[in-house]
């Protein structure tokens, strides 16, 4: 090669490579604008919700259904709009209402008003907060502790957009890694993903959507099925000083342990707590199938009672809300899957 075309394929270099790196940020940016102008032409929408969570190191996956309900108010500041989540799994809604949040629980026939809930709803990856205000994404796209990415992939045979968004900033805690996978031409997920990335282990969570429906509901219909729920289950002010938020909070360094009853899972007998005070060291480990930290306990807890039952050691299993006939299936196979040495 002489001289002369040497030049030129440096010229084409240069030349290439910005236009290159242009089309790239050029394609996030119209990608993202898409999906944010989409979802501002839709008021409301409705959807499903299968979300299943687990850790690396632990052998299972948690399930939980939900239904969901959006409904974008402009004029609302602090979520820009009406939410409605409903757990299928543990029968309660979560319902965000011009700046108040209401926990509806009917099957203790009351409702928990809150001043303010800073979590998601379920996830960050529910996708909730991007529709109620999609200029959320754009604010993304320009925030230097996140990088986004967008790639083409087949995702169930289908092609579709995969939305990447990572913190890059440097953290003692988890790294958290949001992942959003959209149809071909379509701007509402089918699939969201949560990762943080720990020294000690992996937390996924998954979301997929299911019964996308738009423009369905109003503000009103949602009002009106509110007002009916709240007549049936009325409202409890939340006081962290009430006598019913103390009974619900954990107990304190020196309070009496509850006379706690209940039947052995396993053999069906009678349990009493009673019988061993005063006689045994007794950890009572209040747990449920669809708590995190829960489950992430259990191996350690197993550890510690094979290694000093025999020393009077006492460790018994506290499950009171998967002991009903909804929840006793996804009970036995989660129980079937775990080396327990302790009762429950």
């Amino acid at each position: 090669m002489n001289k002369n075309n040497k030049m030129k394929v440096k010229v084409l270099l240069i030349v290439f490579l910005p236009i290159f790196f242009f089309a790239c940020k050029e394609n996030q940016e119209n990608f993202i604008e898409k999906v944010s102008q989409q979802n501002l032409k839709h008021k409301s929408v409705s959807f499903r919700i299968i979300e299943k969570t687990f850790y690396s190191n632990q052998p299972d996956t948690t399930i939980t259904p939900f239904d969901v309900s959006l409904v974008r108010e402009s004029a609302d500041s602090l979520r820009q709009g009406y939410i409605w989540v409903k757990n299928k799994y543990r029968p309660y809604s979560l319902i965000y209402n011009l700046k108040k949040y209401y926990l509806v629980m009917p099957t203790k026939h009351k409702t928990r008003l809150y001043r303010n809930i800073n979590e998601s709803f379920i996830s960050d990856a529910d996708w909730i907060g991007y529709f109620l205000n999609p200029s959320k994404l754009n604010t993304i796209l320009k925030d230097s502790s996140k990088k986004i990415s967008i790639k083409d992939t087949i995702w169930q045979q289908k092609k579709c957009k995969i939305l990447t968004i990572k913190s890059m900033t440097n953290s003692k805690t988890a790294k958290e890694t949001i992942i959003f996978i959209f149809e071909k031409d379509k701007y509402f997920p089918i699939f969201g993903e949560m990762i943080q990335k720990s020294k000690e282990f992996t937390f996924n969570d998954k979301i997929y959507f299911s019964d996308i429906n738009f423009d369905k509901i109003k503000t009103k219909d949602l009002n009106n099925k509110l007002d009916s729920l709240i007549r049936k289950n009325p409202t409890v002010p939340y006081d962290p000083n009430s006598p019913e938020i103390i009974l619900e909070n954990m107990l304190q360094i020196g309070d009496k342990a509850p006379l706690v009853k209940g039947n052995y899972y396993i053999k069906g007998k009678k349990f009493d707590l009673k019988n061993f005070i005063g006689k045994n060291i007794i950890i009572l480990d209040f747990w449920y199938t669809h708590c995190h930290p829960c489950v992430r306990a259990i191996p350690a807890l197993s550890n510690f009672y094979s290694k000093y039952k025999n020393q009077g050691l006492k460790i018994f299993g506290m499950n009171y809300i998967d002991n009903n006939d909804k929840n006793m299936s996804n009970l036995i196979l989660f129980l079937s899957k775990r080396k327990i040495s302790y009762p429950i």
